[in-house]
């Protein structure tokens, strides 16, 4: 017998875990999401259980979540070209 989880959105899949968090955070209202969810992925996940996942599961795992999902890049080493970044004036210089 599988683990259960702690609820039925966090039981998704990464992707469409992360697309339904993410509509629910653009400011949707939850009825809309709702529907969405059903057209999208053709599920039928109620507006109660998005609102619940929202209020414990997010914001009570959201430390957790983070650890798990990994943290922010480390710096590179390398230096990249940025075209939008205009040359200083010691690289306009020609040295001849």
């Amino acid at each position: 017998m599988m683990p259960m989880a702690i609820c039925l959105v966090c039981d998704l899949p990464y992707m469409t875990r992360r697309e339904i968090e993410e509509t629910v955070r653009s400011g949707m209202p939850v009825e809309e999401v709702e529907s969405w969810v059903g057209l999208r992925f053709r599920l039928k996940i109620t507006s109660t259980v998005l609102r619940e996942h929202h209020d414990r599961c997010q914001q009570g795992l959201a430390w957790m979540r983070k650890l798990l999902e990994g943290g922010s890049p480390e710096p590179s080493v390398l230096v990249y070209f940025n075209p939008q970044q205009k040359p200083s004036a010691n690289e306009t210089q020609d040295p001849g």
